[in-house]
């Protein structure tokens, strides 16, 4: 809003009401091409010409001045990008396709709190496990720990107390009937539940393996540079200038969640919309979908052009993977990332982006009549053999995820210490719970890692050639903080229906197993034990010195199958204080530890 005063003119910001008085001198007019771009697009058709029209002046712009419609400004660097990576223009217009669900619609917000065509993402902290936790110990339901862990014994809790409030379906999972009944209890017990904070309610969709949000990240306006206060705190999302208080939880039909602009009650319930359907924010949101596309292109180039592994990545009857295209369909893979959850797994949100994706690009003259450039066959060729040869792993709480191949690389570990050298995987770096391996060679280690005395569960699916994946799934399965379970997998054998897993067990870890055992494609929790029961009874007695730490020398038993791992480790058979243990020029006698 704009009010003049001689020469000077005040610039008020209708959203919180800020001002700044200027020299109309230093205003530019409007041009009436100008004005045009803040004109919203309703027909979808118009928008599919506009984003056409967008991703095309950024393959080919090279201005290098700061901007939103510059494509080679420092940090952007769109054109230098596309010139290496020859990263197809079709398959840019598919993505954003499938992003906003076949819609073009610009102001889409997923219930993830994903924005726009491209779907930029912000991910505010969240301490909403912990809260649901606190009043279901209250309602008690729940006995402990309050850790923010969506684990086995909080999804048991939630089913009891869906079955003592007679919601249906009792099954563990945040829905709207279930949230609903929480936030009138809670609204009923504010002063007894003075933890949870006054203006918190229950809104977001939540179930095992979905935990408290610690860290975050925004990635709206980060290359087109739009800002929209006060919605921008997503550390302190409660604030008044809070995430929270712009968006609602909707539920649209067959049940999709999703975000919906809210009135901003602290701003004089104001609507903030980041991205709407006007053409300056179109360049907005594809600017920021594209520079987010650029980074995870970038990550993977790193990791395969550093591989010494051998090349085509793979080949079929007509078509091949060599270095260039795995970096494309690892971005491809990668652009959405996870977040699903293992649930995920077993229905129709199977992790398939890279069908979705190649369906839109076969469909790409009718979702863009405009678009007139080439469409690669032999892309949706790649696309399909990357969904044919991968293997998709998922873990819910409480542990981490971690990847190893057959050289020791490793991908994945705890918050804070990632590690991600093995080029063919894709990471799950936000939960850390997830990973997508496109075209597997050789064996591969999934460890999970216990963060909380509990129970978890793992999924691994591997496609071998077909759509239809060989399935392993362990449920429930207990494991105790800084516990170590490790799942090698004979693909050939499971897939006859053999006991083609073999499970490890690191109780301490310190990095040796001590159990081993294996089994077919479904491991129970009673299963488990029994197979633990079982090793039980054939341990072994060794003296374990800790590498770099002798002075910690105990006696520990473990299981038969890993005294051989032990001994090469430098350990020795028998009881500390027992054992003898010998060099070429000494002999030591280690004390028993008391």
């Amino acid at each position: 809003m704009l009010s003049v005063s001689g020469d000077m003119t005040n610039i008020i910001d209708a959203t919180d009401g800020s001002s700044l008085w200027v020299s109309s001198v230093d205003i530019e007019p409007v041009t009436s091409s100008e004005s045009t771009k803040a004109t919203e697009i309703t027909n979808k058709t118009t928008r599919a010409s506009k984003i056409v029209e967008v991703v095309g002046h950024y393959y080919i712009d090279d201005t290098i001045t700061p901007g939103l419609y510059s494509a080679n400004e420092a940090g952007f660097e769109f054109a230098n990008f596309i010139s290496g990576s020859n990263f197809p223009r079709e398959l840019v217009l598919a993505l954003f396709a499938h992003e906003s669900g076949g819609s073009l619609d610009n102001e889409l917000v997923t219930y993830d709190y994903g924005h726009g065509l491209a779907q930029a993402t912000v991910l505010p902290k969240l301490l909403d496990v912990t809260y649901l936790q606190t009043i279901l110990t209250f309602s008690g339901q729940f006995s402990g720990p309050i850790n923010g862990l969506y684990g086995p014994t909080t999804e048991s809790a939630v089913t009891a107390y869906q079955t003592a409030k007679s919601i249906t379906p009792a099954d563990g999972r945040l829905r709207p009937a279930t949230r609903a009944s929480l936030n009138s209890l809670l609204n009923t017990n504010r002063s007894s539940l003075s933890s949870i904070p006054s203006n918190f309610l229950f809104e977001e969709y939540f179930y095992r393996g979905r935990n408290d949000v610690l860290g975050n990240y925004d990635n709206r306006g980060v290359y087109s540079g739009i800002e929209i206060p006060p919605c921008d705190d997503i550390s302190t999302p409660l604030a008044s200038s809070g995430i929270k208080h712009c968006y609602q939880h909707k539920v649209g039909s067959g049940n999709l969640e999703y975000k919906e602009e809210s009135p901003q009650p602290n701003f004089g319930n104001i609507k903030l919309r980041y991205y709407d359907n006007s053409p300056q924010s179109i360049y907005a949101n594809i600017k920021d979908g594209l520079g987010i596309l650029k980074g995870k292109y970038t990550i993977f180039e790193s990791k395969v052009d550093k591989s010494t592994k051998p090349r085509p990545w793979a080949i079929s009857t007509d078509t091949s993977i060599n270095d260039s295209t795995l970096k494309i369909l690892l971005a491809v893979r990668g652009y959405n990332g996870f977040g699903k959850g293992c649930y995920a797994f077993n229905n129709e949100n199977n992790p398939k982006y890279q069908v979705w994706v190649a369906d839109k690009l076969g469909s790409l003259a009718t979702i863009y009549p405009s678009y007139t450039g080439e469409v690669n066959a032999n892309i949706g060729k790649q696309l399909a053999l990357s969904v044919e040869k991968r293997t998709e792993i998922c873990v819910m709480s409480p542990v981490y995820l971690s990847i190893y191949d057959q050289d020791n690389n490793q991908s994945g570990g705890p918050v804070g210490t990632l590690t991600d050298n093995i080029p063919e995987v894709v990471y799950d770096n936000n939960a850390h719970k997830e990973a997508s391996i496109l075209f597997p060679r050789g064996t591969y280690r999934y460890r999970v890692t216990g963060i909380a005395n509990d129970g978890y569960s793992i999924i691994v699916q591997n496609f071998d050639g077909s759509i239809n994946p060989t399935e392993f799934v362990a449920t429930n399965i207990p494991i105790k903080q800084g516990e170590v379970h490790e799942y090698t997998a004979d693909w050939q054998a499971l897939a006859k229906g053999e006991n083609g897993m073999t499970i490890q067990v690191d109780s301490s870890g310190d990095g040796i197993f001590e159990l081993k055992f294996k089994s077919d494609l479904v491991l129970t929790a009673s299963e488990y034990a029994k197979s633990i029961g079982k090793s039980n009874k054939n341990k072994v007695t060794i003296c374990h010195i800790p590498p770099g730490n002798p002075a910690n020398a105990h006696s520990i038993a473990i299981g038969a199958d890993a005294v051989k791992a032990h001994l090469a480790h430098g350990d020795t058979q028998g009881a500390c204080g027992e054992t003898v243990t010998s060099t070429p020029s000494t002999t030591t006698k280690i004390k028993k530890k008391k």
